[in-house]
């Protein structure tokens, strides 16, 4: 990541990152082992991510229906 985020601002010092989160496949409760891939330990700080954003996606989990 550290590699194509150097290329990247090599080319445009403005560029900024973020990381989307798709919760569907991440979900820490029903997918660990995929979350346990997708998300290296560096990455859960700011600091050892490089990115500027982390955006957390959840339009997959459905709102439960109200009682009518």
């Amino acid at each position: 990541m550290a590699a194509i985020q150097s290329y990247v601002l090599s080319r445009c010092a403005s560029a900024v990152f973020e990381l989307l989160w798709p919760m569907a496949v991440n979900d820490p409760d029903n997918c660990k082992l995929l979350r346990y891939i997708n998300l290296p330990s560096q990455w859960t700080t700011r600091s050892g991510s490089g990115f500027d954003t982390f955006l957390i996606e959840g339009y997959q989990y459905p709102i439960p229906r109200l009682p009518q």
